[in-house]
C-alpha cells in the first residue's frame, strides 16, 4: 500500500509530498491541540521525517511545549504538524491532506479532556453539506 500522498496549507503557500505506508491515524483531544486547533481533538498521521518534503516552504513553527514544536502556515494560520524534540518522525494533520478520507483513525489520545458536549457526537443528526 505504499504510495507518495500530497497536501499542504490552505492558501497554498506550504505544501508536502510523503510517502504513507498504511492508512493508520489516531485522534487527540488534548488541551493543547484543543488550543493549536481551536477544536475539540484533531486527527493526525505519523510520518518518518525522512518520508516528507515540503515544497517550495517549509511551515513556520511554534514551540507549543517544553518537548514539542507545531507546524504551520504563516499566512493563513494551517496547523500542520505536531513535531517531538529530537524524533525521526513527526505527525501531519489529516485535514491537510488533500484525501484526508484515506485514513482511519484506530486510537485516541487525551481522551480525559475530551469535551463532553462533544463526547457522543457518532449521535448527532448529520446535516447537508454546505459545498465546502
Amino acid at each position: 500500500m505504499t504510495r507518495d500522498m500530497t497536501g499542504g496549507c490552505q492558501c497554498g503557500r506550504v505544501r508536502y509530498v510523503v510517502t504513507i505506508h498504511d492508512d493508520d491515524a489516531y485522534l487527540c483531544h488534548c488541551r493543547m491541540c484543543q488550543r493549536a486547533t481551536g477544536g475539540v481533538s484533531i486527527a493526525f498521521k505519523g510520518v518518518a521525517r525522512s518520508n516528507l518534503r515540503w515544497i517550495p516552504h517549509e511551515p513556520e513553527r511554534f514551540r507549543s511545549s517544553p518537548i514539542a514544536q507545531r507546524g504551520f502556515c504563516r499566512e493563513c494560520g494551517t496547523p500542520l504538524t505536531y513535531e517531538g524534540d529530537g524524533a525521526d518522525h513527526l505527525d501531519l494533520t489529516v485535514g491537510s491532506f488533500d484525501d484526508p478520507s484515506a485514513f482511519r483513525p484506530g486510537r485516541a489520545f487525551g481522551y480525559g479532556k475530551l469535551a463532553s458536549a462533544v463526547a457522543g457526537h457518532a449521535r448527532v443528526a448529520r446535516q447537508p453539506d454546505r459545498g465546502q
